[in-house]
């Protein structure tokens, strides 16, 4: 039987309003919940705040962690939002981390079968 490592999601988000509620419903109906989700939202000013914050209300395990706007948009701002994330679940004991983008969407088991493909990997070490 394989060990399912635990893990954590980082999602760097600028205005994605229009998808952010679909991409939470899908992480909230997987099989395998993450130990945390940080949504970054990166300077939003679309309303995304608003949709996560309506999430994090019954759902403990997602966070909202707000960075201030900023009128560039690159990739370096999507880094920083990610590095911020990764500060929030510093003291969690996971084993994997992942970005996950703000505006995709996937089946129930999608994280399962990523877990349970990291776990057969490190078996066959």
């Amino acid at each position: 039987m394989l060990n399912i490592p635990s893990y954590v999601l980082i999602t760097p988000a600028r205005n994605e309003a229009q998808f952010i509620k679909l991409t939470i419903q899908s992480v909230m109906a997987q099989t395998i919940r993450p130990l945390k989700w940080i949504i970054v939202s990166d300077g939003s000013t679309d309303g995304t705040d608003d949709i996560v914050k309506k999430y994090t209300v019954e759902n403990e395990w997602i966070e909202l962690l707000r960075m201030p706007e900023r009128e560039e948009r690159d990739f370096a701002g999507k880094v920083h939002a990610f590095t911020a994330g990764q500060a929030k679940v510093a003291d969690l004991p996971y084993q994997v981390i992942a970005s996950l983008d703000a505006d995709i969407t996937f089946e129930s088991d999608y994280f399962s079968y990523l877990l349970d493909k990291l776990a057969a990997d490190r078996c066959s070490d």
